[in-house]
């Protein structure tokens, strides 16, 4: 007798190999949406960081106007810092 599955549309032989497969199917689905849901954290803390970040390098250059980071790797950012983050 064959077994077939709803939810990988696929025929087995027998009713094991059919819910070992939907098992196994569930398994990678759930993986999936917690790898999917960790990225989705990690994407927010980054934005909530940047944001932060930007508050702090305004209210710097407000109080001495220009922000020179010699020691960070993105100095092309400094212009758009310097220039338009300025009163």
């Amino acid at each position: 007798m064959r077994y077939y599955s709803d939810i990988l549309k696929k025929i087995f032989e027998t009713a094991e190999q059919c819910e070992a497969a939907e098992f196994e199917h569930a398994r990678k689905l759930e993986e999936e949406n917690k790898a999917a849901a960790l990225r989705q954290k990690r994407e927010a803390e980054i934005r909530e960081a940047k944001e932060h970040y930007l508050k702090l390098v305004q209210a710097y250059i407000k109080d001495y106007g220009e922000f020179e980071r010699d020691s960070i790797s993105a100095k092309p950012l400094n212009f758009l810092y310097n220039n338009y983050f300025r009163d």
